[in-house]
């Protein structure tokens, strides 16, 4: 993943992230992991994939998470 205006380590992250899905069953990680990933390609499904995360998650971390980025 090519991720322009970032820090250069950023790449090495999504790259690790992709090959290493299992880091995306911590749900705080994966709410930031789809806010970068909508903000980086601007396609929607990032977008509803968060905001379903939100609607059906119990985890105040990830609530808490979401308004720190808002």
């Amino acid at each position: 993943m090519n991720v322009k205006g970032y820090p250069d380590f950023m790449n090495s992250i999504f790259d690790y992230l992709k090959q290493n899905s299992e880091y995306l069953k911590i749900p705080v990680l994966k709410v930031y992991y789809n806010i970068c990933l909508m903000l980086i390609t601007n396609d929607e499904k990032y977008f509803f994939e968060v905001k379903k995360m939100l609607f059906q998650s119990k985890d105040v971390s990830i609530k808490a998470a979401m308004k720190v980025q808002i």
